[in-house]
């Protein structure tokens, strides 16, 4: 019982995780190409989860784990997504000849800053 309550747990936080996430980033105009992802990650991880729910209910139900690893697969993309845009644009924030001060623990741009702080408070 308490492997399926995890497990459960888990699944509901892959699948609602996407919503406040994309609230913050949606007004940063640099993060706007992540839309597509973000929002198919919203709908996919919601159908996925009430497709698991639903399949986790019947006694026999082959495509159980399939859809387990659908809604995770859902979860990697978009995580994927998400630390790949942030690798090109802390790239792009920082200037051309920026990159020795930057190494050397000079000051980044305040917009990555506050993203990284941001993100922080998650890991």
């Amino acid at each position: 019982m308490t492997d399926a309550t995890v497990a459960s747990t888990a699944f509901v936080v892959l699948a609602i995780t996407p919503f406040p996430l994309w609230r913050r980033l949606a007004v940063l105009p640099q993060w706007q190409r992540l839309k597509p992802v973000m929002m198919a990650a919203r709908v996919l991880g919601h159908v996925f989860f009430v497709l698991l729910a639903a399949s986790s209910t019947m006694t026999s139900m082959p495509a159980n784990e399939l859809i387990e690893r659908l809604l995770v697969s859902t979860f990697v993309v978009w995580t994927g997504a998400l630390a790949v845009t942030l690798l090109v644009t802390s790239r792009r924030a920082v200037e051309p000849g920026e990159g020795a001060a930057l190494s050397r623990g000079g000051a980044r741009q305040p917009e990555v800053l506050s993203l990284l702080a941001w993100s922080a408070k998650f890991i």
